[in-house]
């Protein structure tokens, strides 16, 4: 045998019985059914994430020193009603840093409160018809820094902490939440001076 064939030979029995181990274990590894599952899988009334939707607009020309009115629309194509947390989004005002906002390409650091919570109440859900949505309006000059002349980027996070399809499932304990991403397209505003 060529010497420069040994740790090839070497390597390639390492591989293999690797791969040996592997099926080994998964072959030792007990499985449920698929019905049960798919029941662990997923949480009681939450059977499948839906689709939400979500819109945002603002001024795309102001002046520094007014107020940077931000629309959010969540909305529900869906054919079930859904309840969403409104914790981190504008549904509930300004209560934590859920935004990305920029100027010029730098980032505006929030400095707006920080809420710690226990669990929710019922009340801190949006209930979302099939078709409905929820909006609010929020003014974010007042956690970030728009006192200068640019033009400023805002995104959404987004995340929607806990999502629900069953409305005896509301409220749900911070540990049983079911995080949903959110894709909510960025927006642009330019602010000029005086």
């Amino acid at each position: 045998m060529n010497r420069r064939h040994v740790p090839w030979l070497a390597l390639s029995c390492l591989a293999l019985g690797a791969g040996a181990c592997a099926s080994r274990k998964e072959e030792t590894t007990p499985t449920a059914p698929p019905s049960q599952q798919t029941a662990a899988a997923e949480p009681q009334g939450t059977p499948m994430a839906p689709s939400l939707t979500c819109e945002m607009s603002v001024s795309p020309r102001l002046k520094v020193g007014v107020p940077v009115e931000l629309r959010f629309k969540l909305s529900n194509p869906t054919s079930q009603t859904v309840y969403a947390l409104k914790w981190h989004t504008p549904l509930e005002g300004l209560r934590n840093n859920f935004l990305e906002v920029s100027r010029d390409g730098t980032e505006v650091p929030y400095q707006g409160p920080m809420v710690k919570r226990a669990d929710p109440s019922a009340e801190a859900y949006a209930a979302l018809a099939p078709g409905g949505s929820q909006e609010a309006q929020v003014d974010v000059s007042l956690a970030y820094d728009f006192t200068q002349p640019g033009t400023y980027r805002i995104a959404f996070r987004g995340t929607l902490m806990d999502l629900v399809t069953s409305q005896t499932d509301v409220p749900r304990k911070m540990d049983a939440f079911q995080s949903v991403e959110l894709r909510c397209p960025a927006v642009e505003t330019v602010l000029t001076a005086g």
